[in-house]
């Protein structure tokens, strides 16, 4: 896309997904829209794209820089400053 990605594995059935990680995914795309792309990948209806990044536990982030390389993966739940930092060195 030409911008640092967000990666935010998730499925229908992880309540850490939904309880924990979703509300820092939704604050960072309120904070950070205009300058990264979040984009959700449900496992369940996209395991390809989960197997091509070797998502075996969620939530799982993963911050792609502009060139849409890797430069940081989260398995578990990750914080809001976390996250922020790591996009920003990312950019």
């Amino acid at each position: 896309s030409g911008k640092t990605t967000l990666l935010y594995f998730t499925a229908e059935y992880c309540a850490a997904c939904k309880y924990q990680q979703l509300p820092v995914i939704q604050k960072l795309a309120t904070k950070l829209s205009e300058h990264i792309s979040i984009e959700t990948v449900d496992v369940a209806s996209q395991p390809e794209l989960a197997g091509q990044y070797r998502v075996l536990t969620l939530p799982t982030t993963i911050v792609l820089n502009p060139q849409g390389r890797v430069v940081n993966v989260n398995y578990g739940k990750s914080n809001h400053q976390g996250l922020i930092n790591e996009l920003s060195h990312a950019a």
